[in-house]
């Protein structure tokens, strides 16, 4: 079937003297359809995006980040170059709230919950975290008996964090330091079991002589505190260890100098224990385990 289009095209004069061209032609249908085409766009006949149907971008609080950038468009000091600062807001539209904040306060690891915080774990926050305190002073983390002001106990911890170990805290003995260890001249008399016992208690050991150097400075502090004869560590106790003296710190040593003359003898048969005899000028002497008298406990501390 053919149809037959008919065409008019009349140049009208517009408001602007602007040429419109105006098309009126019949379709196949038959319909006749009429269609103004002025040729411009939006932006040439003057028209606004609104006018045009388009949505505008805004920046309403002026910062400089439109709505599309910018998470509160509302609010000129929130967008993604501010600085964030512990307020409880998303300053920097990070997406996250007072992260890495400007402001923010350094906290330490509190392990030992003793309310004294560790200075080599820190952390930056705003508020708390769990575990952690605004204190950093605490010498040892690990024990919560440990701590500044902690009342000094003789256990062979710094108890206080002064830097010294049990000054004054071990009852009825007198604190000597030498060569990094700490010694205890203690006047209370024991048997040679319960002074072990004793010193194992407060972290010490019956003392060790390694050599003649360190048992002159042991004569020296005997005779300064004035506790008389006192127990060592030294000890051949048990059938099997008769005649083979060892320390009961399980320590070596190859010192074996300080004997007085004719000893150990072994008196009577049952002399396992040795002190440092006062009447022999603080020689050593072995003896009944069970006589009780003063001892000298050792810590490497």
């Amino acid at each position: 079937m053919h149809t037959t289009r008919l065409g008019f095209l009349l140049i009208l004069a517009g408001c602007a003297g602007d040429p419109t061209l105006l098309e009126i032609g019949k379709t196949d249908g038959g319909e006749t359809g009429l269609r103004l085409d002025s040729g411009l766009s939006p932006r040439d006949s003057g028209l606004t995006p609104q006018d045009s149907g388009e949505v505008p971008v805004l920046d309403e609080d002026g910062d400089g980040f439109t709505a599309d950038e910018d998470c509160d468009d509302s609010n000129a000091a929130i967008n993604p170059d501010a600085t964030e600062i512990c307020d409880g807001v998303d300053n920097n539209c990070d997406g996250t709230i007072d992260q890495n904040a400007e402001d923010a306060s350094t906290w330490y690891a509190d392990e030992d919950g003793d309310g004294f915080g560790n200075a080599d774990d820190p952390q930056e926050a705003c508020d708390t975290p769990d575990g952690f305190v605004s204190d950093n002073t605490d010498c040892n983390d690990e024990e919560a008996r440990i701590f500044p002001g902690a009342e000094e106990a003789c256990d062979g911890l710094d108890n206080d964090c002064s830097g010294q170990t049990d000054e004054e805290a071990c009852t009825d003995c007198t604190q000597v330091s030498y060569q990094d260890h700490t010694y205890q001249f203690c006047a209370d008399t024991k048997t040679w079991t319960d002074a072990r016992d004793q010193c194992t208690l407060w972290g010490y050991s019956l003392t060790t002589i390694e050599d003649e150097a360190e048992d002159q400075m042991l004569n020296e502090y005997i005779t300064r505190t004035e506790i008389g004869s006192a127990w060592i560590g030294l000890n051949d106790r048990g059938e099997e260890n008769e005649g083979n003296f060892t320390w009961v710190s399980g320590l070596e040593s190859s010192y074996v100098d300080g004997w007085s003359a004719n000893e150990p003898n072994s008196y009577g048969g049952n002399e396992d224990c040795v002190e440092k005899r006062e009447d022999f000028a603080w020689a050593w002497n072995d003896l009944r385990c069970d006589d009780e008298i003063a001892f000298i406990c050792e810590g490497s501390f």
